[in-house]
């Protein structure tokens, strides 16, 4: 027989018992039947290799037997019942805590009764029966306080009785346990607390506790709250399938938690028995204790000593090979919750938390010191600092220009992160700053005579010197502080320069792990795109040009199309583009009605920008419906209006037919109408932007003017495609909301 700690597979020796939660099928009345039950489901769990069991309430009476309990006959055979069920278990090396009535100096208790090696070792009688509402145990019940002995005879062997007993099992390192019941887990100040604090580390809480609507969550948080408190691990047991309905309904509610964590959960509402095993870490939680310094100060004054049981055998039949496999889910993204609401309010806490710190450390630099640069890679750490650095300056109320983004290619540096870091830049409204670190590199190298095409541990530590080193100097120029963008994973793994990214001014991700950062689950509700991508670990796409670029005779026109020209390029458009965030409408029937429309568009423009709000962002109802395979067909990054004059949806965006008189086009083009948006928090802005594709060319999904097909088997020069006379107009609201 394999020896505890001989291998290191063996769970045993690394500070883990097995425990369990039982909740077996029940008879009312009937405790024969229910010690079946109870042997049944015992054994399945013994089988798994369970050290402890923990078993409802009144299991082997019935918690619903009402006035039977003063009947001779149910309580003779209950202990008839315990004393069959001691026997059966006497060889497993099982601690296990049923329920049933005890009569002790002629007082009936409602007890809950710990048997280990065919013999009791503890009694302890429920503290406080309740009497409220549904609840009148004192009609049957004595509270705990109400016993005359200390010690009760049960089988020929003298056993402790009373809610001052602990049982420890010296083949478990730090195995401590005490068990309550039912109500006494519910009061303010519970006998497990007490215990706790006087050394239990297990609390086993035998229970009936019917359900109702929503009753299950409060278990949850009560079962949770037990074992984070107390830091102990808390054992919950409800009465399951069987007990009367006559006025009360059971789900067999069975919990273990941890230290504050659900750890392991039997299923409600089953109609046999149901039980669940698991892993528990006790060495974790003694240590646990003697790091938190108060838990031990609240010790010292409300512990006392209790009585302790020894049990406990190092022998055990069962196979080793039982103990190579931990019965614990390991989360493979600790700090990342698996459901997404959770891992949405998890992401916008450690936002909120980062960027107000930085708030308030700027808060208390001086007035013109209250600048920020960072180094932006294009990579997640540095989008995720310059998110936060944005939402921090956005709190204060001070421009997003003293944040100065910083790209610094070295010879590794790729074009796709140097364009992401350069559209990140400018698409949250920083400043950026462009500087090469190969000549500062380049230096380094030749003074310590190292061949820079020797790609090793020097190569790559001076890169990172020589970036800390600009960053810091100009830093000092523009009277700012350097922004330290390395997560907590690397900071704790050394994946770091010492002296290099390691260090700066004030690290906002020191405190974040790089999954919730890769999670990217939440980021600002208008971020751009580009932001987005980045964070998310995915490169952000840029859109093609135009094409072909309108021209006009009038200056408006111009305009126009310098301004279409350039937005297809800007990160902003970008964004648009790539979130959807398009859509047309008709100008008008009429030329004349539509040129009025767009001057009086243009005038408020010029005069003063305005914000407006989109009429809808995301997909619409019929998108999701299909409605729109009907009138267009997608490819992708472009959008082809078919030939159905019909108004038509893809994808939230909403394109009209300008007019069945292509012959006219309206005068004059407005200016853009908008100013930059808040990227965190506010509501959308809309630019008004006129688009004048010519004859032969219709509107591209990204902003620009695509040639059609007969345009391009034709081969028409540019010059006469751009002919203002076969304009076309149609407006374009772009929604800078993400």
């Amino acid at each position: 027989m394999r020896a505890v700690g001989d291998d290191f597979l063996d769970v045993r020796g690394h500070g883990f018992a097995r425990v369990a939660v039982c909740v077996p099928q029940v008879r009312v009345g009937d405790p024969v039947f229910n010690a079946d039950a109870h042997q049944a489901v015992l054994e399945r769990v013994h089988a798994e290799g369970a050290h402890y069991a923990l078993c409802p309430e009144l299991g082997l009476s019935g918690y619903t037997c009402g006035d039977l309990f003063f009947q001779e006959t149910l309580l003779r055979t209950s202990v008839e019942a315990l004393a069959r069920l001691a026997a059966d278990t006497a060889r497993w090396n099982l601690v296990l805590s049923v329920g049933l009535p005890l009569v002790v100096d002629d007082l009936l208790f409602n007890c809950a009764v710990t048997l280990y090696g065919g013999r009791p070792v503890a009694v302890a009688p429920k503290a406080y029966p309740p009497n409220y509402r549904e609840f009148y145990e004192l009609r049957w019940f004595h509270p705990a306080a109400e016993a005359r002995a200390t010690e009760v005879t049960l089988f020929g062997h003298r056993v402790p009785f009373g809610t001052d007993v602990l049982v420890r099992a010296t083949h478990l390192p730090g195995f401590v346990l005490h068990t309550d019941i039912c109500e006494d887990l519910w009061t303010p100040v519970p006998p497990g607390t007490i215990a706790a604090l006087s050394g239990a580390t297990v609390l086993g809480n035998l229970s009936a506790s019917n359900v109702t609507v929503g009753k299950w969550e409060y278990r949850q948080d009560l079962v949770r709250s037990s074992s984070a408190k107390n830091l102990a691990v808390q054992l919950y047991s409800a009465a399951g399938f069987g007990e009367s309905t006559a006025d009360l309904a059971w789900d067999g509610q069975g919990l273990i938690a941890e230290r504050g964590e659900i750890v392991a959960a039997t299923e409600r509402f089953s109609l046999g028995g149901n039980a669940v095993t698991v892993d528990i870490d006790l060495r974790a939680l003694v240590e646990d204790r003697l790091r938190q310094s108060s838990w031990g100060q609240n010790a010292a004054e409300y512990g006392h000593a209790l009585r302790t049981v020894d049990v406990g055998d190092a022998a055990d039949a069962r196979p080793a090979s039982l103990y190579d496999r931990l019965l614990r889910r390991i989360e493979p993204h600790p700090f990342v919750p698996a459901d997404p609401a959770r891992r949405d309010v998890r992401c916008r806490e450690t936002f909120l938390i980062t960027s107000t710190s930085l708030a308030r450390r700027l808060e208390a630099l001086p007035e013109d010191g209250r600048r920020v640069v960072l180094g932006v890679s294009g990579g997640q750490d540095s989008a995720q600092a310059l998110l936060v650095a944005a939402h921090a300056m956005d709190l204060l109320g001070l421009p997003r220009s003293r944040i100065i983004g910083v790209t610094l290619p070295g010879f590794g540096t790729s074009r796709r992160t140097y364009e992401n870091a350069c559209a990140l830049v400018r698409t949250i409204g920083a400043t950026l700053r462009e500087v090469d670190i190969k000549l500062v590199a380049g230096e380094m190298f030749t003074s310590i005579g190292h061949d820079p095409s020797v790609e090793d541990r020097t190569f790559e530590n001076v890169q990172a010197w020589a970036r800390k080193f600009l960053l810091f100097s100009l830093a000092s120029r523009e009277h700012g502080i350097d922004l330290g963008t390395s997560d907590l994973t690397e900071l704790a793994l050394g994946f770091t320069t010492y002296g290099g990214d390691h260090m700066s001014h004030y690290g906002v991700n020191a405190g974040v792990p790089k999954t919730l950062v890769s999670a990217a689950s939440w980021t600002p509700r208008s971020a751009p795109s580009c932001c987005v991508s980045i964070a998310r670990g995915t490169s952000h796409r840029r859109p093609r040009r135009s094409s072909a670029r309108t021209s006009s005779t009038t200056s408006s026109s111009t305009t126009s199309s310098a301004s279409a020209s350039g937005r297809a390029a800007s990160p902003a458009w970008r964004y648009m583009r790539s979130t959807g965030g398009i859509r047309s409408r008709r100008s008008g029937a009429g030329s004349s009605s539509s040129s009025s429309g767009s001057s009086r568009t243009s005038s408020s423009a010029t005069a003063s920008p305005t914000r407006r709000r989109s009429a809808r962002v995301g997909p619409s109802p019929r998108a999701a419906t299909g409605a729109c395979r009907r009138t267009h067909r997608r490819r992708r990054g472009s959008l082809k209006r078919s030939r159905s004059p019909r108004r038509s949806v893809n994808a939230g965006r909403q394109l009209r037919r300008p007019s069945s008189r292509r012959g006219r086009a309206p005068a004059g083009a407005g200016a853009r109408s908008a100013t930059r948006d808040s990227c965190l928090g506010s509501e959308p802005a809309s630019v008004a932007m006129p688009v004048q594709p010519a004859e032969g060319w219709r509107l591209h999904r990204c902003g620009g003017i695509r040639r059609s097909s007969d345009a391009r088997r034709a081969r028409t020069p540019h010059a006469a495609l751009a002919s203002p006379a076969a304009a076309r107009q149609s407006r374009v609201v772009l929604s800078t909301r993400m």
